[in-house]
């Protein structure tokens, strides 16, 4: 992490595939190279000064990495950092394919594109993956978010509706809807 922190990258990739290649396959190789993705996702400035190299590495952990699920999330959150979107769209499909059951994760991507201010990717991302999680209101309430960032109230409405219909005791949920309610000038 130190190198990373320099922006010596480079050196921090050798020291990461170095230990790969000492123990290749173990736990401890895996935790070298998700630990200098996690160095770069956490050091925007790095990684914005330093774009070249860091898609390099992303480009290297979507080819080699691609059963580490922490890694390909690692280098999506790491892409939308530096804009490049279709990097980042690659790596969270690895990511959700490797362990599409969990909604904790899909969340989470969903949460990265909110942040980045890519609404439409969320919304898609959401809309892949709401279907194996019909019951969790979150990814409802999450679509109406990145909705009403869109200024497409009337579909915040729908889906904060839909999601309480799941679960009625979401007080932020009925809290919006009523903002939507006096955006739109509709009763209650």
């Amino acid at each position: 992490l130190a190198y990373v922190a320099d922006g010596r990258l480079q050196e921090a990739v050798n020291v990461a595939t170095t230990y790969q290649r000492t123990a290749p396959g173990s736990e401890g190789s895996a935790r070298s190279w998700i630990a200098l993705l996690q160095g770069i996702y956490e050091d925007s400035l790095v990684a914005n000064i330093h774009v070249d190299e860091v898609q390099q590495i992303v480009d290297q952990t979507l080819e080699q990495r691609t059963e580490l699920f922490p890694a390909t999330y690692l280098a999506g959150g790491i892409s939308l950092l530096i804009g490049d979107l279709p990097r980042a769209k690659k790596a969270f499909t690895r990511s959700s394919e490797t362990v599409p059951a969990n909604a904790e994760l899909h969340l989470q991507i969903s949460a990265q594109y909110l942040f980045a201010g890519e609404y439409q990717e969320a919304i898609t991302h959401l809309q892949r993956w709401q279907p194996r999680h019909p019951s969790d209101p979150r990814f409802l309430v999450t679509i109406g978010d990145a909705m009403w960032s869109l200024e497409r109230y009337g579909d915040a409405a729908i889906h904060y509706r839909s999601a309480l219909d799941l679960d009625p005791m979401l007080p932020d949920t009925w809290a919006q809807l009523g903002m939507i309610y006096d955006i739109l000038e509709e009763p209650d």
